[in-house]
C-alpha cells in the first residue's frame, strides 16, 4: 500500500469559532498531496461525544462541498487528502477514519506508508484484531484502539505506543470526542508536518507550511521534529509540545525534488531554494551545452530547476510548455496514457527547429517523459532535446510513502540490471536510456549533491531509492526480497 497524502487540523483555544472552513482550506492547500479522496472530521457536540465524518473520492472542492457539509459547525476539525496509486480506491477508504468504542471515539487520518503492514495484520490477527480492509490506515486504527479501549491509555500514550509497533513513515494528526487534537510526526520525519498558532486563536496543523501561510500569511509556522507530538487541548485551553521519542531522522529527499509546494519551508530548507539550486547544479555539469540551446521546464516543480540550469549555462529559458490539468500523472493511476496527452500543451513557435535542454524533476518509468518528447517532436519539430533531471536515477522502490513502482518497472533498472554506481550510470547505459526517451542525451544529478544542497548530513537523508540503503529494517528486507526477484540478480541488498 504505496500512499501520500496530506493532513490538516485546526482548533479554537476559546472554544467559540467555527474551524470547519479553516479545516477546508487547508484541506485544499495539501491537495497536491493526493488527489483520489478528501475527507473531513469535525467535533459536532462535546457534551453527546459526537464527531461526525465527511469523506468520499475526488478533490476537496469536490467532496467538501457547501452542500455536502449542509452547515456543519465544529471547534476542533481535522482533514485529510488521499493519494493511492496501488491497492482499493473505494471510497470508503478516504480519510478520516473514524474510530474508538461509543465511550471513546475518534477520528485520525495519517500520511506515510507502513513497510511492515503485512507483518502487524498477521501479528494483530493472532491477538484476535481483525482488519476490516486490506490497507494500513486500518492496522494504525485497531493499533489505537486496543491502546484506549484495552489498555486505557491516553490518546498521546496511544500514538506513542503505535511508534513502538509501526515500521515506516506515520505522521499523524487524531481528534478526540474532548476536542483534543494530537498531531505527531513519526521518529523517522520521512515526511514534513507544520504547526501554527493564528493571529485569531486557532491552532493549525498541516503537512506543509505553505498550507498553513495561504490561509494566514503573518503567522510563523514551526517544522515538528522527529518524533514530536503536538497536543491541542480546547477544553483546557492548552497547547503542549512534547518530545515522545528520540529523532532518528531520516528525511525523504523527494519532498524537495518533486512532491511538497514550491512555497513551502521544511526543516528550515526552503523547497524553491533547493530546486534552484539543483539546476545551478545540472548547469554546471554541463559545459558542453552551447549558447543556442534554450532552456524549457517540464511543468510545474521543474520550473525553478530551469531557473537555476539557465542562470549558470546563461541560456534563455523559454516557456514552451504549459500545464493544463491539475491532477497530476504521477498520482493518478488509471488512464495514464491518455492523462500524459492531455497533461500539457507546447507552443511550436519557441522552439521549432532549435536545440532544447528540457528539464525535469525525474523520472522513474519514463511513460510520461516518452509520451511528452513524443509530442515534442511531432508538434514543434526541435533540432535537439538534452534531457536534465534534478534527481540521481532512482534505483530501487521506496516502502516510506512515495509511488514509485516495482523495481522491475524502473527504467533505469531496465536498462542495467548489475550492480550499478550510485548516481554514475556508465555512458553505454546513459546513452541506452536516451535512445529509449528519444533524447539526444541524459543526464542525472549526482547523489552526493543531494545532502550538499539540503545542507544535511547524508545519514540524515532518506535516499533508499537511489542508493538502496533503507532507515528501517523492513525496509531492508522487503528490498533485498525485491531484488531476488530480478532476472540477472542473485542478491543486491545496496547498490554502489
Amino acid at each position: 500500500m504505496h500512499e501520500q497524502c496530506g493532513i490538516v487540523a485546526a482548533a479554537d483555544l476559546s472554544q467559540t469559532c467555527d474551524v470547519v472552513p479553516v479545516a477546508v482550506q487547508l484541506a485544499a492547500g495539501v491537495q497536491h498531496r493526493g488527489d483520489l479522496g478528501a475527507g473531513i472530521a469535525w467535533l459536532a457536540d462535546a457534551a453527546q461525544h459526537q464527531i461526525n465524518v465527511i469523506k468520499g473520492n475526488g478533490l476537496v472542492p469536490e467532496v467538501l462541498t457547501p452542500k455536502a457539509l449542509n452547515g456543519a459547525r465544529g471547534t476542533a476539525a481535522i482533514a485529510h487528502t488521499r493519494y493511492a496509486t496501488s491497492g482499493s480506491r473505494d471510497a470508503c477508504l478516504a480519510q478520516p477514519f473514524r474510530a474508538g468504542k461509543n465511550d471513546a471515539p475518534f477520528a485520525f487520518g495519517f500520511n506515510g506508508n507502513l513497510a511492515n503492514f503485512r507483518e502487524l495484520q498477521e501479528d494483530l490477527a493472532r491477538e484476535g484484531h481483525r482488519t476490516e480492509h486490506d490497507v494500513d490506515t486500518d492496522v494504525i486504527r485497531i493499533i489505537l484502539e486496543r491502546e484506549i479501549t484495552e489498555r486505557r491509555k491516553s490518546m498521546r500514550d496511544a500514538i506513542a505506543s503505535l511508534q513502538e509497533e509501526i515500521d515506516g513513515a506515520c505522521n499523524i494528526v487524531t481528534l478526540s470526542a474532548d476536542g483534543s487534537i494530537h498531531a505527531y510526526r513519526d521518529r523517522k520525519g520521512f515526511h514534513p508536518l507544520a504547526f501554527a498558532e493564528g493571529q485569531d486563536g486557532i491552532a493549525m496543523v498541516a503537512s506543509e507550511d505553505s498550507a498553513i501561510l495561504q490561509r494566514e500569511s503573518g503567522v510563523v509556522p514551526h517544522s515538528l521534529k522527529p518524533g514530536e507530538c503536538v497536543s491541542i487541548e480546547p477544553q483546557l485551553r492548552r497547547i503542549t509540545r512534547e518530545q515522545l521519542h528520540s529523532p532518528e531522522t531520516a528525511r525523504c529527499f523527494f519532498e524537495w525534488v518533486y512532491f511538497a509546494h514550491v512555497l513551502s519551508t521544511m526543516d528550515n530548507r526552503g523547497v524553491m531554494q533547493a530546486r534552484f539550486r539543483f539546476g545551478e547544479k545540472l548547469g554546471a555539469m554541463d559545459n558542453e551545452m552551447a549558447h543556442d540551446h534554450v532552456v524549457v521546464a517540464v511543468p510545474d516543480s521543474a520550473r525553478i530547476v530551469a531557473e537555476g540550469y539557465a542562470k549558470v549555462r546563461g541560456l534563455q529559458r523559454r516557456d514552451a510548455i504549459q500545464k493544463v490539468e491539475d491532477r497530476r500523472t504521477f498520482i493518478a493511476g488509471e488512464g495514464r496514457h491518455e492523462k500524459v496527452r492531455r497533461k500539457y500543451t507546447i507552443d511550436p513557435a519557441l522552439i521549432r527547429d532549435q536545440s532544447i535542454v528540457l528539464l525535469d524533476d525525474s523520472v522513474v518509468r519514463g511513460t510520461t517523459m516518452k509520451g511528452l518528447v513524443k509530442r515534442l517532436h511531432e508538434e514543434a519539430g526541435p533540432r535537439e532535446i538534452h534531457l536534465r533531471l534534478a534527481c540521481p536515477p532512482i534505483l530501487a522502490p521506496c516502502y516510506y510513502g512515495i509511488d514509485f513502482p516495482t523495481t522491475n518497472e524502473l527504467l533505469v533498472r531496465q536498462h542495467s540490471r548489475n550492480g550499478l554506481g550510485v548516481g554514475e550510470l556508465p555512458p553505454e547505459v546513459l546513452a541506452s536510456i536516451a535512445e529509449t526517451l528519444h533524447v539526444d542525451s541524459v543526464r542525472f544529478l549526482p547523489v552526493e549533491a543531494i545532502p550538499a544542497i539540503l545542507g544535511f548530513p547524508r545519514s540524515e537523508l532518506c535516499m533508499s531509492c537511489v542508493d538502496g540503503h533503507y532507515p528501517t529494517e523492513a525496509g531492508r528486507r522487503r528490498y533485498e526480497h525485491s531484488t531476488e526477484e530480478i532476472s540477472g540478480i542473485a542478491s543486491v541488498p545496496h547498490l554502489g
